[in-house]
């Protein structure tokens, strides 16, 4: 007996399968969930607030549908104007108010507290420690930077790990939270830097040796609470200076010196060294490049006696090129160091009269009483 197969069942099964695998190939949008930028606030009194909605598809935000805000007590808080899907909230006095909006008929709330002048000042404290966890912080409680000037570069290697920049980032805090950063003074304050993200940089030298500038770098979040940091800044062609001069005392100063002969060391040492450069003022500068002219060597010396315990000031004017005051074993000289002289430059030591000294005083506007 001759069977006969139909073939529609099979080509409704391979519909069937057919469609399945179209429907699985089409790409699914995945919404993100609805919600408010902050479900819980805290403002001080007087400040603004933008709250709004996130996660609106792009079909939703192009709709006419609006959101109804509301607030449990407008005492507390007041609208400041409103938008399609956001609304600005200024705070007027300390208490806690729920800010509700209403959209296509969920609601979604962020509760808000509102701290008067005298709590804000002791929440800013509480926060302002960087080690407490929970709580917003900064990356790092202090930097450390380093300053070299393009100039220097070939005179000076900058250590491994001196660096000029850091970049300071806030934890515990909403990815879209505006943090305004700022410096406070410090000593050399103005050489640091900030930026909008938090970067800080160390843009001018601090101008002084091994010591550092200093300043802090302030986070200032929404709500009013202060992150604080600690800067510190250092010049390399400062620590470069620093131990040349320490260098200097090791290898051409000995303690059975008296202060005449470490007097007249530092003149030699200054003539065979360094060569005179016209126009080069800069005493540091000096140190590290192997010339200067008299205006820097008259401060080198000055430095360099300072090292070693003696008293010395600078003498300014005219008529004292490389000129230095100093005191040793309790008697005043004049050090000069040559004036637009090759090396070895010519240096001499003169004792001034009472009332040579006097007069030098006079015109180079020193104190005399700083030497007694």
């Amino acid at each position: 007996m001759r069977t006969t197969i139909t073939k529609k069942p099979i080509w409704k099964m391979l519909t069937a399968v057919l469609l399945v695998m179209l429907f699985l190939s089409v790409p699914v949008e995945v919404k993100a969930a609805k919600r408010l930028t902050a479900k819980k606030k805290t403002l001080s009194v007087g400040q603004e607030y933008n709250l709004k909605i996130k996660g609106l598809s792009k079909k939703e935000k192009k709709s006419k549908r609006k959101v109804s805000w509301e607030i449990s007590d407008k005492s507390v808080v007041v609208f400041k104007g409103k938008k399609k899907y956001g609304v600005t909230i200024k705070a007027r006095k300390a208490g806690t108010v729920k800010v509700t909006g209403v959209y296509k008929g969920k609601k979604y709330r962020c509760k808000i507290k509102v701290i008067g002048n005298d709590e804000l000042s002791e929440k800013q404290e509480e926060e302002t420690d960087c080690s407490q966890s929970g709580k917003a912080k900064l990356n790092a409680g202090e930097a450390k930077l380093y300053y070299l000037a393009d100039e220097d570069k070939q005179f000076i290697t900058q250590p491994y790990g001196h660096t000029g920049s850091f970049q300071f980032t806030v934890s515990g805090v909403p990815k879209d939270e505006i943090i305004k950063w700022s410096i406070e003074p410090g000593k050399s304050a103005n050489c640091f830097h900030v930026t909008d993200n938090g970067n800080v940089s160390l843009v001018m030298d601090p101008a002084i040796l091994d010591e550092a500038g200093n300043a802090t770098v302030i986070a200032k979040l929404e709500n009013g609470t202060k992150l604080k940091a600690n800067l510190y800044g250092y010049s390399e062609r400062g620590i470069a200076v620093k131990q040349v001069i320490e260098d200097f005392k090791k290898n051409y100063i000995s303690s059975d010196m008296t202060q005449f002969e470490k007097m007249e060391t530092i003149a030699k040492y200054v003539e065979q060294e360094y060569d005179y450069v016209p126009y080069q003022s800069d005493w540091r500068y000096m140190v590290i490049s192997g010339g200067g002219d008299c205006f820097s060597s008259r401060y080198f010396v000055k430095y360099l006696c300072e090292s070693v315990g003696m008293k010395a000031l600078s003498c300014i004017g005219e008529n004292y090129h490389g000129n230095t005051l100093v005191q040793a074993d309790g008697k005043m000289y004049i050090v000069v160091t040559g004036f637009n002289e090759p090396r070895p430059r010519r240096y001499m030591i003169l004792q001034p009269s009472d009332e040579n000294l006097q007069n030098i005083a006079k015109e180079s506007r020193i104190d005399l009483s700083y030497f007694d």
